[in-house]
């Protein structure tokens, strides 16, 4: 017998956003804009138009620009962000195994958990169930990380991935690794043996 185990997610949004959003078209083909002013004065600003072609199948294209978003003034549960950046998309299908699309992503700075990537960038394309990844580029203040290749959207598709990773100053990791602790711990015997030769 198999046993289900399920949970109840409870997300908690608060605060308030103030700005304008028009909307333009029809149901088939319609435009948007967004300004909005969110708390902790972070702002977004998006542009982005969506038709319906034949059959099931749409194009679509949008730009989002955010400047001092802190997502956790929204919903609370979330870890210390700030997000300053831009990002666009275009393309036309959703399913993964046909969709044709782009993305392109510029960060000038991004922080989580008093981590700050800088200089992010990003650009991929998804093509027939596999998405390319042309650049990954993420630095902070201790390290960077570059990833180039490509990955399968679909059980049929494969591909592969590479990281290269700089870490120029260990203690920049110390949030994540370090425990605090600074007790000596003796050696197990062998390793005690191993040594004293």
């Amino acid at each position: 017998t198999r046993k289900l185990l399920t949970a109840s997610v409870r997300t908690v949004v608060q605060g308030t956003a103030t700005g304008t959003v028009h909307l333009a078209g029809t149901p088939r083909d319609v435009a948007a804009e967004a300004e909005l002013q969110l708390p902790q004065d972070g702002r977004i600003v998006a542009r982005g138009s969506y038709s319906r072609l034949a059959g099931d199948s749409a194009s679509y294209q949008a730009e989002v620009t955010t400047t001092n978003v802190a997502p956790q003034a929204v919903v609370p549960s979330l870890p210390d962000m700030t997000l300053t950046g831009v990002t666009t998309v275009s393309g036309v299908g959703t399913d993964p195994a046909t969709l044709r699309a782009d993305i392109s992503s510029r960060w000038s700075r991004v922080v989580v958990d008093s981590a700050v990537g800088r200089d992010i960038v990003l650009d991929a394309r998804a093509r027939d169930g596999l998405l390319q990844v042309d650049s990954l580029y993420v630095a902070t203040d201790f390290a960077s990380l570059q990833a180039t290749g490509a990955f399968g959207l679909v059980d049929t598709r494969e591909g592969t991935l590479r990281f290269a990773a700089r870490i120029d100053d260990l203690a920049g990791l110390d949030r994540w690794i370090a425990t605090g602790d600074t007790a000596t711990v003796p050696a197990r015997p062998a390793v005690g043996a191993r040594v004293a030769r």
